[in-house]
């Protein structure tokens, strides 16, 4: 089981594997013993990995292995509040440090947005002592919350620009009273293809008090329309093939979060997208 977790890891993230050693200073052993627990990123030397007698799960192996790799559980993201309650008087006596969050200087949320099916997150259980729920999450319309089938999209891709295997584009704008931006475009969109391993992010805010109309001029990208491959994520929306009714959202809020997200692939992929963001006064 604990190759088969390895090799489900090492198909799925292309920048980085885990091999035998063979002679390494640095190193992960896996052992056995109390617990499923692993330290966090490389930290020199031999680097103990645990696997007790309930970690023998080819998705709990993957989460640990993630760990291993440099990642913390998803709900200690300093900004983990705005998406996830933390229920104390429910936690099991001694489990509190694993609901802390990490601060900015520990945790580089690596500019995506929160992600309720991440391998990394806890489910609304764990770690209770009543039965009752510890995370209680204010939005997760897909009710993915503590899956352990494999990684998430967001997951892999942070993998690959964590170790700089990605490219990255985008930028941060505020607009003005009825103003527009219009250059949020797939990277080379006018030749009309896009290129494997990319990763851009824009996040646009408007004035306060006043939302944003995302306008659909072209949308065409790699995969079925489960938006298994690449995809577009606008405030945890998911977009590849279909555009939404009337070719236009609004935001809730006075901000947009738009992320790209090209997966790994053999050569340039046809197609690509092209939105704008204009203010709305409502």
């Amino acid at each position: 089981m604990i190759k088969e977790a390895i090799l489900q890891f090492n198909r799925d993230v292309t920048c980085i594997n885990f091999v035998p050693r063979n002679g390494d200073i640095d190193y992960v052993m896996i052992k056995n013993g109390y617990g499923c627990h692993s330290s966090i990123g490389r930290d020199g030397g031999e680097q103990v990995l645990v696997l007790g007698d309930n970690c023998f799960y080819k998705g709990v192996m993957i989460h640990e292995l993630n760990h291993a790799a440099g990642f913390f559980h998803e709900q200690s993201r300093f900004d983990r509040d705005k998406y996830v309650q933390v229920n104390w008087e429910n936690v099991q006596d001694g489990k509190q440090d694993d609901f802390a969050k990490q601060s900015p200087t520990i945790l580089s949320l690596l500019g995506t947005t929160y992600d309720y099916g991440s391998i990394m997150h806890y489910g609304a259980k764990t770690f209770s002592k009543n039965g009752n729920p510890v995370l209680t999450p204010r939005y997760d319309p897909h009710g993915l919350m503590g899956q352990r089938n494999g990684f998430s999209k967001l997951d892999i891709w942070k993998l690959n620009y964590m170790y700089g295997c990605v490219k990255a584009c985008g930028n941060d704008v505020t607009l003005p009273e009825n103003g527009v931006y219009d250059m949020i475009q797939s990277p080379y969109f006018t030749q009309n293809y896009y290129e494997p391993e990319t990763a851009c992010q824009w996040t646009i805010k408007a004035p306060a008090g006043q939302r944003l109309k995302v306008n659909f001029e072209f949308l065409n990208l790699i995969g079925s329309e489960k938006c298994d491959i690449d995809f577009i994520l606008i405030n945890n929306e998911t977009f590849c093939k279909k555009k939404p009714t009337k070719d236009f959202i609004y935001t809730k809020g006075s901000s947009a979060k738009i992320v790209f997200i090209s997966q790994a692939g053999s050569g340039n992929k046809p197609g690509g997208f092209k939105l704008s963001v204009s203010v709305d006064g409502k």
